[in-house]
């Protein structure tokens, strides 16, 4: 029972480790949530000036089967979120 439990432990962490989304997978999230209910013309403005800047004011944090993405926002306050099985949670600052 005991190998059992552990094969199954080392086999979520494998897919965690194989689902630990990129900076380019946070980058396009966090468009998209920008998106949400938006008129075409802020989509293009969106795609074209805030995309750039979210690649550039993102860090990224690696801890394999999840990572942290810390984004300074126009106002320069933080944004802290957790990319984990290429899911995307905002744990601090404010919602996308």
């Amino acid at each position: 029972m005991k190998r059992t439990g552990l094969v199954v432990f080392v086999l979520i962490m494998v897919g965690m480790l194989i689902t630990n989304p990129l900076t380019e997978d946070y980058v396009e999230w966090a468009a998209g949530e920008l998106k949400k209910d938006q008129n075409k013309l802020i989509e293009i403005g969106i795609d074209l000036a805030v995309v750039p800047y979210l690649s550039a004011k993102t860090d990224r944090s690696n801890w394999y089967i999840f990572s942290l993405y810390r984004t300074q926002s126009f106002d320069g306050s933080i944004i802290t979120t957790v990319g984990v099985m290429n899911q995307f949670i905002v744990i601090s600052g404010s919602d996308l």
